[in-house]
């Protein structure tokens, strides 16, 4: 459980590259990802573990990073680190 003071925050992977009716839908303590065809949806599931794993790494919880370690850990793990948005107060 989290605590009082201790900000949500959640990784959102949305893609929209979908060619076919699927309804891809990935979602995990720290992640939910939405659409995309088979290929984005497969990197974005990817990449959104990887940082959870470095954020493990870093012994840190995904609200108590600060803006600076997110673009840390994005430039460690994402091909395309400009894709990524960190959304959120403070720090």
């Amino acid at each position: 459980m989290r605590e009082k003071n201790e900000a949500r925050r959640h990784l959102i992977g949305l893609g929209f590259d979908q060619d076919d009716d699927l309804k891809r839908i990935t979602r995990a303590e720290d992640f939910t990802l939405l659409g995309g065809s088979e290929d984005t949806h497969e990197r974005m599931a990817e990449e959104a573990q990887a940082f959870v794993e470095v954020l493990g790494r870093y012994g840190r919880k995904m609200g108590e990073l600060t803006r600076r370690e997110y673009y840390e850990i994005v430039e460690k793990i994402s091909k395309n680190p400009r894709t990524w948005l960190f959304l959120g107060g403070g720090k």
